[in-house]
Order: C-alpha cells, then structure tokens, then sequence
C-alpha cells in the first residue's frame, strides 16, 4: 500500500504525535491535521460494499490544548479522552446548526465558541453532570443560544429548537433543550435573555435593512423600555414590533410575514406588538418626527433628533421617578 503521510503540522509546522485512535495533533498549536492519509490504492473491496478510488481520511476538529500532556505530548487519559469526544461531537453539532442558521463566525469567535464548550464540559464534570450522548445535541443547541447571543447574534429558541429537531434529530422537545440553556447559562455564567436593541441589529443585519431602519427600531426599543412596555415580553417579539412600525413609518409597507418567519415570532404577535407601541404617545411622537425627516432626506438631522429625544426621554423618566 502506497500512503502519503504528514509529518508536521501544516499550519505551524509543530511536531504531531499521535492519541489512542491513531490521529495526529499538533504538540503546538493542538490542531488535528486535516489529511492524515491518502490510501492511493484500491484494496480489497469488503464484504456487501463497494469501494473504488482514493480513500481519503480527513477531520477538521480543533483540539484544546489543555487536553494534551505537556511533558508526554499525548492526549491525556481516562477522562479527558472521553471529554475530547465530548467535545468533538458537541462541535460538530454547533457547527452544523450554525450553517443551517446562516452564521458564519471568525477564528475568534470560533476560539470563543470551543471555550464555552470546554467550560461547560469542565464545569459540569466537576458538578457532576456528565454529558452524554443522548444529551449531546440539547448541550450543543443552547451553546449555539448563549454563543449568539454574545457575539451579537441573537437566535430565537423556537428557531434553534425547529433546526435541531427537524433538520438534526439531536433534540426530543423543547423541554430537553430548555433544560440545557439553564444548565449552560449557569455553568457559563452568562445572563438569561439578549436585549430587544441586539435582536433588532441582528433581525436588521440577516433582512438586509438599511442602517437607519435599525437605529429607528433601536430607539423604539429603548423607549419602549423606558415606558415599561417590555415587561413580561420576549425581547425579539419587541424588536419585530419595532422594526415592523418603523419599515410602516418610514417606507409605507408591511413586513410582518418576513419578520415573523426570520424572528421565530406569529404575525399576530408582530401585531399586538406594533398595537402597542403605536398606542404610547411618546413613541407615536418620536415616529412622525423622524418620518417628517427621513422623508425631507435630511439624514444629519434625522441621526441628531434621535439622539437628542432619546436623552430628552431619559431626562424626564428620571425626574419622575426623584
């Protein structure tokens, strides 16, 4: 049999040792090469399937460093090296969904998205709460929700639950994968809910809005805070209300269906949360106004108003409650 091996690291040029399952890693920067082997030849065709052309070996999972041994440079053992599985499966369930989401993240936001993994495979070990492979795929589904939600990026969980059960199979209901954002957040230390002004940006960002569509609906959202409308209310509920009245004030036309399918929230939600919006006179105000604006073309104006109104509104909410 002819092979073609790698001997050093691609990337870094570190040297590679080798785990338990005959995979190198690099002592250096811990990534697993991407090739290990090209079998070049056919070989022996096994019983019931067939088997032509080059056989290609290849794995494209980061390994943490923490789990290679510094003196041995091998993968350390019993423990971690069920970890490291852990965490492969987990990773290659994070990236799926973030594909089928549309996300496509960086190298730092990707060293971000392994390091709440790890922590969480950490973290919960110490606590005692191994996670298994039935339970892998809920982990991976609430990491992807927290991972979001820090990067900027927020998902509704209706939409994170529909692709991990219906596109996945790594979820049974939305118990199990609500279950495992409580477990995630605490082990993560992260808060519970994304504001509505980050879903604007990122229900902004995935429908192509323009900028001033955003930094209306942003505003709206910070009104409607102040006004204490957004008490008990999913916050990306409010931030396709917001969007939604802005686009009708600003372009004359609806778009709650599209909100509705990108926000993972009914039309009718959309509507009551317009309903309400509409229904305060500061918001009302703040919306002739910058339709007055937007309409004259005068954007300097427009971005100037807002600001000034939005402290103009904290002023007086602070005063009332002295």
């Amino acid at each position: 049999m002819s092979t073609e091996e790698v001997t050093r690291c691609p990337w870094c040029g570190g040297e590679l040792v080798v785990d338990s399952d005959g995979t190198l890693i690099c002592s250096v920067c811990g990534a697993i090469v991407d090739e290990l082997m090209i079998d070049q030849t056919y070989g022996q065709k096994p019983p019931g399937r067939s088997q032509t052309g080059p056989q290609h070996v290849k794995s494209r999972h980061i390994v943490p460093t923490s789990v290679i041994d510094k003196e041995t440079k091998q993968l350390m053992t019993p423990d971690s090296s069920s970890r490291l599985k852990n965490f492969k499966t987990i990773l290659d369930h994070c990236t799926t969904l973030l594909k089928q989401l549309g996300v496509q993240i960086d190298d730092t936001q990707r060293m971000l998205l392994e390091r709440y993994i790890m922590q969480v495979l950490e973290k919960g070990t110490e606590e005692g709460k191994q996670i298994r492979r039935t339970s892998a795929g809920a982990v991976a589904a609430a990491i992807v929700h927290v991972f979001l939600r820090k990067i900027g990026k927020p998902k509704s969980i209706k939409i994170i639950q529909k692709l991990a059960v219906d596109k996945f199979k790594i979820a049974k209901n939305s118990r199990q994968i609500s279950r495992a954002i409580h477990l995630v957040e605490r082990l993560l230390g992260e808060p519970r809910f994304a504001s509505a002004e980050q879903f604007v940006l990122s229900l902004g960002s995935e429908l192509n809005l323009g900028a001033i569509i955003i930094r209306v609906a942003q505003a709206v959202c910070k009104l409607a805070r102040l006004e204490h409308l957004t008490l008990g209310k999913a916050p990306n509920g409010i931030a396709a209300g917001a969007i939604s009245i802005t686009y009708k004030y600003l372009e004359g036309r609806q778009i709650r269906s599209l909100l509705a399918r990108v926000a993972g929230v009914s039309d009718v939600t959309i509507r009551y949360r317009e309903t309400e919006l509409e229904e305060n006179p500061r918001i009302r105000r703040f919306l002739q106004r910058v339709s007055e604006l937007y309409r004259k073309g005068d954007l300097d104006s427009l971005y100037a108003f807002i600001e000034e109104y939005l402290k103009q509104a904290e002023a007086e909410v602070a005063r009332a409650r002295s």
